[in-house]
């Protein structure tokens, strides 16, 4: 079985870009080449910025997948192939609004409902202390 990584790839200067899932990154930077190219205006590869997403949890996904659809956006956000998405769904409060991708469920929320996760996972911190 081959490692599968994912990668997001963007043009110099810019948040926006693709996630994509490889192999390694030699097939990231193809596959991100050729959809930078159409759909960010990406001219020169050396124009392209490539890096690993560690922490996406990507089970689900095939080798060579990318996350192109307004849907496939909001699911990299919750796998954490995406930092955010602007015109995400908060999954804890279901605005449609700016969104984050956290580390616990429901993973991927809005401000509001960010710092409703960030004070839970405080409190279960000071409970675990003893506090």
């Amino acid at each position: 079985m081959q490692k599968k990584r994912c990668y997001f790839g963007c043009v110099e200067g810019e948040l926006t870009g693709v996630s994509v899932i490889s192999n390694n990154i030699k097939d990231a930077k193809k596959l991100l080449f050729e959809i930078l190219t159409l759909d960010h205006g990406l001219e020169c590869w050396t124009d392209m910025r490539v890096r690993w997403q560690r922490k996406a949890r990507i089970e689900k996904y095939p080798i060579g997948f990318a996350f192109l659809s307004e849907e496939e956006i909001q699911e990299g956000v919750e796998c954490g192939a995406y930092g955010f998405y602007e015109e995400g769904t908060c999954r804890s409060c279901g605005e449609i609004t700016f969104i984050y991708s956290i580390d616990k469920p429901p993973f991927a929320v809005c401000d509001d409902c960010c710092e409703e996760c960030l004070k839970d996972s405080k409190s279960e911190q000071d409970k675990d202390r003893g506090k």
